[in-house]
């Protein structure tokens, strides 16, 4: 049976994530000398076959993908997703490129990766440090096709009833608004270790 989050334990993850966020936010800025809000409103948890259906209503389209291996007291695997629109745009407005909106280059495609690594291992450093647990982060690579492809669960995972942790992300840049989405696919074991961790977190803030 896969292991579900109290929403308690959703709202203290929530907190931990928006931390993450607001580091990543800071060292964007300042790597794009102009200011860059990060937002995680909320996160959901699902088993792993509703978070791909969940992703695929995301968008239809062909999407661009960071993945990044965590491991730990609660390893697994992140992706930072984007439409291929949405990629295209976060980068030109990142990099000031004016690329052409057809095919990423693999300079934009290294971009994408740094960016992805500095807002997961954000996110997930600030959740490792405020749990007081140690997880070790993977080199990002870039995976491109359909979400199905993406959440392809024979390469993602050899664990039965696995379980996913989806968090829409909305990047804020003084020319509009990109919007992406994090999937954190883990073991139930893992999840089972991450929900006794936020509750030892709760309850010594409490």
């Amino acid at each position: 049976m896969s292991q579900q989050l109290t929403p308690t334990q959703l709202d203290t993850l929530t907190e931990l994530f928006n931390i993450g966020v607001g580091k990543a936010a800071s060292v964007l800025s300042e790597m794009v000398n102009e200011e860059v809000d990060l937002c995680v409103p909320k996160i959901s948890c699902s088993k792993f076959d509703e978070a791909a259906a969940s992703l695929q209503r995301f968008t239809a389209e062909k999407v661009e993908a960071v993945e990044q291996v965590f491991t730990g007291r609660f390893s697994g695997v992140s992706f930072l997703v984007f439409s291929e629109r949405s990629s295209f745009e976060l980068v030109q407005r990142l990099l000031g490129s004016n690329i052409p909106l057809d095919e990423l280059t693999e300079m934009e495609q290294d971009a994408l990766k740094e960016v992805a690594n500095i807002i997961l291992n954000a996110c997930f450093g600030s959740i490792s440090d405020m749990l007081g647990s140690t997880l070790e982060s993977g080199i990002p690579k870039m995976v491109t096709g359909t979400c199905e492809q993406v959440l392809d669960l024979a390469r993602v995972s050899s664990e039965d009833d696995p379980v996913a942790l989806i968090m829409q992300v909305t990047f804020s840049l003084p020319a509009g608004q990109v919007n992406g989405s994090i999937t954190y696919v883990m073991t139930a074991d893992s999840a089972r270790m991450l929900a006794a961790e936020l509750d030892n977190f709760y309850n010594q803030m409490v």
